[in-house]
């Protein structure tokens, strides 16, 4: 088994969209791999909680959507970190999530 670990740097002033693109770009480099997992946290920076609000998703949002997509284009598995999930009922998660290679 050929597992890859990335690191994510969270650039201060970068997007959550550009960050999801250079990403998914990460992931597509992996091809190759049979896993690659990706850290907590790494669409608004561990430790950036003011960011957490704001930039929390559902699961079925952009950023699982965009992950599942480059992970099936490098054909891996992947374990894609986590992010702030946003609850239809107002919590906030801390949310991992993986998407199986195809």
């Amino acid at each position: 088994m050929r597992a890859s670990l990335l690191q994510v740097a969270v650039n201060e002033g970068e997007s959550v969209e550009s960050r999801r693109l250079r990403v998914a770009g990460m992931v597509r480099d992996q091809a190759g791999a049979d896993l690659v997992v990706l850290p907590e946290l790494w669409t608004t920076g561990a430790f950036s909680y003011e960011a957490f609000g704001s930039e929390a998703e559902p699961l079925e949002g952009p950023t699982c959507e965009a992950m599942a997509k480059a992970a099936s284009d490098a054909g891996v598995w992947l374990h894609a970190g986590s992010i702030p999930e946003r609850d239809p009922d107002g919590p906030l998660y801390n949310t991992s999530s993986s998407s199986p290679r195809r």
